[in-house]
């Protein structure tokens, strides 16, 4: 993603790092966890249960990352389009530089 925001891309790109630890984390706790017993399951062999769940609640944890990621830069983007606006208003209600413009006291209201 081509963030604006650096505090958005450092999130962003956390999720990716977390996302692929993740992964790996996955794959080395199912070798640990072989010809082990969880519950009411038995596993002999690659520990898949496990890599599973590690891997799920680790992609779903890295959505987190990316959409709060998301939500800065579309903050991001919002605050410098609203202080643009406000500039352009200020802009409009600088006083006119004519003999004939009269000031009015209801003008700053």
């Amino acid at each position: 993603m081509n963030y604006k925001n650096k505090i958005a891309s450092l999130i962003f790109y956390s999720g990716i790092v977390y996302l692929l630890a993740v992964f790996f984390g996955g794959l080395f706790i199912g070798i640990m966890f072989q010809d082990s017993r969880l519950g009411i399951l038995y596993t002999s062999g690659y520990n898949w249960v496990v890599m599973l769940a590690i891997w799920i609640s680790g992609f779903m944890s890295s959505l987190l990352f990316f959409g709060g990621a998301e939500i800065i830069e579309l903050l991001h983007k919002q605050n410098i389009k609203t202080v643009k606006d406000e500039n352009e208003i200020k802009k409009e209600k600088a006083p006119i530089n004519r003999p004939d413009y009269q000031h009015s006291k209801y003008e700053d209201l």
